[in-house]
């Protein structure tokens, strides 16, 4: 498995929590879905902005470089938004605008960008090597660089 064919699997199972966040109950499921979930996109979007993005930049461009970057911030401002809101009215708002937020940018990686990264890059997709690997690298930054 190649590192964009761990990301959308890696897709598959943020939209399935967020699915799961959206019809939960206050309480602590709730709370330890919603660390799962933090930990799942702080790890996703650290192995893409370190490793992936800058072949999209390289390779498709630096528009999609751009819009990619700025939709990893709007999601980090939207996950925030489902923390503070875990326990209050107002969840369930938060967990629909950061799905539909994370479903836009899930179709252009995966119907646009990736696509693109295969045909023009194949070679250093491969060379990045073990996705698992190269995501346990981006933990240990992220351990050590909170915020990163």
């Amino acid at each position: 498995m190649d590192v964009l064919e761990h990301l959308t699997e890696e897709h598959r199972k943020v939209e399935g929590m967020l699915a799961e966040l959206g019809s939960s109950e206050p309480g602590d499921e709730r709370e330890q879905t919603v660390a799962e979930l933090e930990d799942a996109l702080q790890t996703h979007m650290a192995l893409e902005e370190r490793y992936v993005y800058p072949l999209v930049k390289e390779n498709v461009g630096t528009e999609e470089f751009t819009d990619a970057q700025k939709e990893h911030g709007t999601t980090r401002q939207g996950l925030q938004q489902v923390r503070d809101l875990v326990d209050q009215d107002g969840f369930e708002a938060a967990v629909r605008e950061l799905a539909s937020g994370i479903q836009h940018h899930v179709q252009e990686e995966e119907g646009e960008i990736f696509p693109e990264l295969r045909r023009q890059a194949a070679s250093a997709i491969a060379e990045l090597g073990d996705p698992e690997q190269l995501e346990a690298s981006v933990e240990e930054g992220t351990a050590s660089n909170p915020g990163a």
